[in-house]
């Protein structure tokens, strides 16, 4: 018997309003789209794979809200710090954990 709680193991989306836009740009500085909101959903053995391969607690989180997000990594990049944080909320939720930090 699992002590996971049921409501838990519904949840495969989770949608995150970002409180700070991110402006992808082209090369010559026009923007060319915001992503507002970040539409997470639960990872699979292959991209928690290749989220292994991020070097640092802090490459492995960008590349576990990239991955699950389905952005490229360049828009995690862009990213503000508060916003990771929250994404890094709802990674956790998804893995039954606390949130991922750099420490130990």
């Amino acid at each position: 018997m699992s002590d996971v709680a049921p409501e838990r193991l519904r949840v495969v989306e989770r949608v995150l309003k970002l409180k700070y836009p991110v402006q992808i740009k082209d090369a010559d500085g026009a923007v060319t789209e915001t992503v507002s909101e970040l539409h997470f959903k639960r990872l699979n053995g292959r991209k928690m794979r290749a989220v292994d391969a991020a070097k640092g607690e802090i490459g492995k989180t960008l590349a576990l809200i990239a991955a699950s997000a389905g952005v490229p990594p360049s828009t995690v990049d862009l990213m503000d710090a508060e916003d990771i944080t929250a994404a890094g909320e709802v990674i956790a939720d998804f893995l039954g954990q606390s949130p991922p930090t750099g420490g130990k």
